[in-house]
């Protein structure tokens, strides 16, 4: 049984460990295990808990999954939400679970946050599964940065900005 909740300060302990989790794994983060600190981890609660919002999946064994985005600044983009993040730890991807936590994002956003009518992502053009996730979800395609993520075998692709109106 899984439990999708907003998160909080108290969570950054479990948020850390599935991260590097997550970036252990090698994909879908951009950040390596070692660029995975405390303070990253803070520092992204802090804000989406001042300007966004920050969901996290808990089952028995703690934290397996968590989605956090928030309105960058300044006041002239605070009707977005950015720098979207979404982690899920290994044993928990492929079950629907990223969809579900999607789904509930989006309903509180839509439901909680009414000055937000803009959820802005970036997704690598190699992460097909993500991508058909997001075409499900609603998001569409609003450009592509050339050569903008350079993988670990030294090789470039493309990273996709994606946007989803409200």
């Amino acid at each position: 049984m899984t439990d999708i909740r907003p998160a909080t300060a108290a969570d950054i302990d479990g948020l850390y460990q599935l991260y590097r989790q997550v970036a252990r794994q090698g994909e879908g983060l951009a950040r390596t295990e070692a660029e995975i600190s405390r303070a990253y981890i803070e520092g992204f609660v802090t804000q989406a808990l001042e300007r966004g919002l920050i969901l996290v999946v808990e089952g028995e064994a703690g934290l397996t999954g968590s989605l956090h985005a928030y309105a960058p600044q300044p006041a002239q983009f605070g009707h977005c939400l950015s720098d979207l993040t979404i982690a899920l730890s290994p044993d928990a991807q492929g079950m629907g679970l990223g969809q579900r936590l999607f789904e509930a994002y989006i309903a509180r956003v839509r439901g909680q946050l009414s000055h937000i009518n803009r959820i802005e992502l970036m997704c690598r053009e190699s992460n097909i599964r993500a991508l058909k996730l997001y075409d499900r979800l609603g998001f569409v395609t609003e450009g592509r940065l050339k050569n903008r993520v350079r993988k670990s075998d030294g090789t470039f692709e493309y990273d996709l900005i994606l946007g989803l109106s409200l």
